[in-house]
């Protein structure tokens, strides 16, 4: 079974020496690995020090230049054109593995046919006793919850074990799942033409509309840096509608993530009226595409009668509103904080 890592770069100089390093350790002579880099057009020497371990990988790395930011969704769309592993490997450029993170890959995948995608176990890039994912959780609010973030790294989690959503940041899925999403939306993972917000959330929920599991595989283990300052991207509300419309998402989901976008953008935003006009964008071509989205929702609708199932089994919530609100309190004010 080959394994394709894809790493999408953007002016992530800080970290890829870190990362490469830690890859190089992970790869085994046993192992049939695959390494794609897909820069999306930095400008503060990123690929330079990529290009440093051409000689170390040898025939392993291939790096792709993009001349502009196409974001995660399309960075990774991209790579996979470059792929050829069976299963697919997504990885941040702020993150390292462990050096037995690809082995475990390797095996989870190989033994359980029933996985179509699975969770690295993430700690802190900074606090590496701290849990930084061990999956993600829907709340009674329509939100997500970063499951287990910040809490202590006992080693309790050993066994896999099934999770509602996984995180992108280390994230392996089946190849056959990425193209079946390629034969219905056009591409591997949609972008909506536009990036952030809810790539892994939609691979995670077309996984289990194919009738495959979604696992966090605690043998593999990833450092993640979450805690650096992002600024808001009011096109999270935007890929939240087109969920809300083609897999039957709770319209909670979408006037939460609304609600929260107004919130977020009058405490900490630098730049409110560009955000606006992003978001009033957003919302035209979601508007526009409105036909494309029913198509595709009556697609997803016959993939679930085909399994036995609704679309809205996929969304059950695993939380309550007010548990989410005290959780994403904490993380804002750990974040800012760092």
């Amino acid at each position: 079974m080959k394994i394709s890592i894809i790493i999408v770069t953007y002016n992530g100089q800080t970290y890829i020496e870190k990362l490469f390093q830690s890859l190089l350790k992970a790869i085994t002579p046993q192992l049939d690995v695959e390494v794609i880099v897909v820069d999306n057009g930095s400008t503060d020497g990123t690929l330079n020090l990529v290009e440093k371990y051409k000689v170390a990988m040898r025939d392993k790395l291939k790096i792709v230049k993009l001349g502009k930011n196409l974001g995660f969704a399309g960075g990774n769309n991209v790579g996979l054109l470059f792929s050829s592993g069976d299963v697919v490997f997504l990885l941040n450029q702020d993150t390292y593995i462990d050096e037995k993170a690809l082995v475990a890959v390797h095996e989870l995948f190989s033994k359980r046919p029933d996985v179509g995608a699975a969770q690295c176990l993430l700690l802190q890039y900074r606090y590496p006793n701290l849990l930084d994912s061990c999956g993600d959780i829907i709340s009674e609010a329509g939100f997500g919850i970063i499951g287990c973030w910040g809490e202590k790294a006992n080693g309790a989690l050993k066994e896999v074990k099934e999770v509602q959503l996984a995180r992108g940041a280390a994230l392996a899925v089946r190849r056959s799942i990425l193209q079946a999403s390629k034969r219905i939306h056009g591409t591997y993972i949609p972008t909506y033409f536009v990036a952030g917000g809810y790539e892994d959330w939609y691979i995670s929920l077309f996984t289990r509309l194919l009738g495959y599991k979604v696992f966090l595989n605690p043998s593999c283990i990833v450092y993640h840096d979450s805690l650096t300052r992002r600024k808001h991207n009011p096109y999270i509300v935007y890929n939240a509608l087109r969920l809300f419309i083609e897999l039957n998402a709770p319209v909670k989901m979408f006037l939460g993530r609304m609600y929260f976008s107004i919130i977020f953008d009058i405490l900490i935003s630098e730049n409110r009226k560009n955000d606006t006009r992003m978001l009033l964008s957003a919302l035209r071509s979601v508007t526009l595409s409105v036909k494309k989205s029913v198509r595709l929702k009556y697609y997803a609708e016959t993939i679930a009668r085909f399994q036995g199932k609704r679309l809205s089994s996929l969304w059950k919530p695993r939380t309550s509103a007010a548990a989410w609100l005290r959780w994403y309190l904490t993380y804002l004010r750990c974040s800012f904080n760092i």
